[in-house]
């Protein structure tokens, strides 16, 4: 796109590319693959919070019942060190890269900007033409009496 400078051109890229980007967007949603990547942050709080919500720990006191008939001991252990491991599983867990979805919009971002970048000479008003313009339009006719 470096060597299109005829607006006509510029506006038929970016239509071409409206088309592709809306191709991929509906390609991503039709394969459920339509999701954004979660911070670390994110992460964090979801490996907790599952820790410690109410339907989590009734899970868990299944569980811990069953395990309770086996070992005793090691289902006390395990109890009380599930916040800690889920917290440290969670931040030692490397960040999340990119959805397709992710970098599909920053591709669309990229390419938005240079054909706005394109497109913004054609788009602004050469204020030079519209003053001479408006003067020659203002002018005073000299009318005689």
């Amino acid at each position: 796109m470096a060597t299109v400078t005829d607006a006509k051109q510029i506006v038929e890229l970016s239509i071409l590319w409206a088309e592709t980007f809306s191709r991929r967007l509906d390609t991503l949603e039709a394969t459920g693959r339509i999701q954004r990547s979660k911070s670390d942050r994110e992460l964090f709080i979801e490996a907790i919070w599952g820790e410690i919500s109410p339907v989590e720990i009734a899970k868990e006191k299944a569980k811990e019942t069953i395990l309770e008939r086996y070992a005793k001991q090691f289902a006390v252990l395990l109890e009380r060190a599930k916040p800690a491991i889920a917290g440290l599983a969670a931040f030692f867990t490397p960040s999340q890269t990119a959805t397709d979805l992710d970098e599909l919009e920053l591709v669309n971002q990229s390419v938005q900007q240079r054909i706005s970048a394109r497109l913004a000479p054609y788009l602004k008003p050469d204020l030079d033409a519209l003053i001479q313009d408006a003067a020659r339009k203002s002018q005073p006719s000299i009318v005689r009496p």
